[in-house]
């Protein structure tokens, strides 16, 4: 999977945390998810801190993996949609000593990918993109 940054004026952390929810194609937000999960992301050469960091006009790649009991099988059976969020911090810098946490004073985003799931489709086209 990779993670677009295109801001054009700062770069972003990203928390190593993202949401994966399972839909029928096609569904509006007044939908109700089939499934969701809270699934890991890692970015290998983008860690700071508890996350990662991707500069202005970058792309980061990297892996999302979901939970052992995930059935994505099932819904590759189906043929559903699978929808990636994973929040995003503009200009946030977070280390060891300083790690990030939920706090309603700092202005969190979410970056967003979708892919449509089948029995062919390719597990490294899900693009996350984040901009202005």
């Amino acid at each position: 999977m990779t993670i677009a940054n295109e801001r054009e004026d700062a770069y972003i952390w990203i928390n190593d945390e993202a949401s994966a929810t399972v839909w029928i194609p096609g569904a509006d937000a007044g939908d109700d998810p089939i499934a969701g999960a809270l699934a890991q992301l890692e970015l290998p050469r983008n860690r700071l801190g508890n996350g990662f960091q991707v500069q202005p006009q970058e792309v980061a790649e990297g892996l999302i993996t979901l939970p052992s009991d995930f059935e994505l099988q099932r819904y590759i059976r189906k043929g559903y949609e699978l929808r990636l969020a994973v929040r995003v911090v503009p200009r946030g810098y977070y280390s060891k000593d300083f790690p990030y946490e939920d706090d309603p004073e700092i202005g969190i985003d979410n970056a967003y990918g979708n892919t449509y799931l089948s029995p062919h489709f390719s597990r490294s086209v899900v693009r996350l993109t984040y901009g202005p």
